[in-house]
């Protein structure tokens, strides 16, 4: 009976062993289940960064280049007015170099 009753706390020995053996091992997919998700949602997270980042960046490119048009324009305007004055005497400038050219001062 002794013998009977020892192999009986053995067999439960081995399988509280297994049992505890099964659970680290559970535990531990548990662990690296949840790590991987993690890591997955940070790389969503990024890419979700990243194309934000760059709505922003394209955004603020457009509106550079509108500033930027914009500008260019009204400085050609303010170019061609500030020539004004110098379009309206160049007649007058073609006919004094002319004179000087065919009187033969020069």
């Amino acid at each position: 009976m002794s013998e009977h009753v020892l192999k009986a706390i053995l067999e439960e020995e081995r399988l509280a062993a297994q049992s505890l053996r099964e659970a680290y091992d559970e535990a531990n997919e548990v662990i690296k289940n949840a790590e991987s998700a993690a890591r997955e949602r940070e790389r969503k997270a990024a890419v979700e960064r990243r194309g934000a980042y760059q709505r922003v960046l394209e955004e603020y490119r457009a509106r550079a280049e509108q500033e930027i048009g914009e500008q260019a324009g009204e400085a050609a305007g303010k170019a061609y007015d500030a020539l004004a004055p110098a379009r309206a005497r160049l007649e007058q400038a073609a006919e004094a170099i002319l004179k000087e050219v065919l009187d033969g001062h020069r």
